[in-house]
C-alpha cells in the first residue's frame, strides 16, 4: 500500500507539472501570436486594415488615414486578454447543467463548452453539461464533441 500511495503522489506531481508547463506554453504562444499580428498589422494596406477591423466588429468608418486605422487595430489587440482560462474547462460548483437544469454540487461534476485558441482567447459557448447528460443526450442536442469524465481527466490541460 505504501508503494501504491507513493506512486499516486508521484503521478499527481507529474500531472501538476504538466499543467504548469501547458499554462506556460499557452502564455508564450499567445504572446508570440500577438507579436506576429502586430507586425502584420503594421504592413497591411489601408483596405486590408479596414477589413481587419470590420471582421472584429470594430468601428472604423470615422477613420481616414492608415495611422488611425492601425492605432485602432493595435488598441483592440491590447484589449485581448492573453491566455484566458488556460485550465481544463471543468464545470464549477454552482453551475447549472444546460439539459437537466440541475445545479452542480460537486467539483468536477461536468464540463464547460470552452477551449483556448492559439491566440490566447477563448472559444465555445461556455455552457456547462453534467456527466450524466453528456452521456445521455443525442448528438443533435449536445454536438459531436463529447467525452467521459475519465477521458476528460486524462486529457488534462488539453481537455476541451
Amino acid at each position: 500500500r505504501a508503494k501504491q500511495a507513493a506512486s499516486e503522489v508521484e503521478a499527481e506531481k507529474v500531472k501538476l507539472q504538466q499543467q504548469e508547463w501547458a499554462q506556460i506554453q499557452a502564455v508564450y504562444q499567445a504572446t508570440q501570436v500577438a507579436g506576429e499580428l502586430r507586425q502584420s498589422l503594421a504592413v497591411m494596406p489601408v483596405e486590408q486594415l479596414r477589413q481587419h477591423l470590420f471582421s472584429r466588429g470594430l468601428p472604423h468608418i470615422d477613420l481616414i488615414d492608415k495611422d488611425a486605422l492601425l492605432q485602432r487595430a493595435l488598441q483592440q489587440l491590447a484589449n485581448v486578454p492573453p491566455a484566458v482560462q488556460v485550465e481544463a474547462a471543468w464545470m464549477p460548483v454552482g453551475a447549472q447543467c444546460k439539459f437537466c437544469q440541475k445545479v452542480n454540487r460537486k467539483e468536477f461534476g461536468g464540463a464547460m463548452c470552452r477551449r483556448v485558441r492559439a491566440n490566447g482567447t477563448t472559444g465555445g459557448c461556455n455552457i456547462g453539461t453534467c456527466w450524466r447528460c453528456m452521456k445521455r443526450e443525442t448528438k443533435e442536442q449536445i454536438g459531436a464533441v463529447r467525452c467521459t469524465q475519465e477521458e476528460f481527466e486524462e486529457l488534462g490541460m488539453s481537455a476541451w
